[in-house]
């Protein structure tokens, strides 16, 4: 395996949680632009922030000393082949599958159909309430 940066440790490790840029900004209280320049490699975070997504990505404690010495740039070592996934803090949420007929809808479905014709359209939601 080829040497690492931060940064790509980072997004392997976001992306295996399932989390956006957006979402784990979010999360860890920092601009998305932040970091989006520290997993390219144009910025290294505090180590306040390195500790405070190391907690939000849940990175095992085995792992961790290695992750904030590299998001410092206190070591050349490279990351783990493969993030671990052996403690996720955040519960997945269980998503049931309900159908709600949409008999007499005639409008909801024609406003449905434009949408989902609609190349601006990159995702669309469907709440129903019973």
């Amino acid at each position: 395996m080829d040497e690492r940066n931060f940064g790509d440790w980072l997004r392997q490790l976001r992306r295996a949680r399932d989390l956006t840029q957006e979402a784990l900004a979010e999360q860890v209280g920092c601009a998305v632009d932040t970091l989006r320049a520290i997993e390219n490699g144009r910025r290294r975070p505090s180590r306040e922030l390195a500790a405070i997504i190391a907690e939000r990505l849940a990175v095992p404690e085995a792992e961790r000393r290695s992750f904030l010495d590299l998001a410092r740039g206190l070591v050349a070592a490279r990351p783990p082949e493969a993030p671990s996934l052996a403690v996720v803090s955040t519960p997945v949420p269980s998503l049931r599958a309900t159908t709600a007929p949409l008999i007499g809808r005639a409008a909801e479905l024609e406003a449905l159909s434009r949408r989902l014709r609609d190349r601006t359209c990159r995702l669309l939601t469907l709440i129903s309430w019973w």
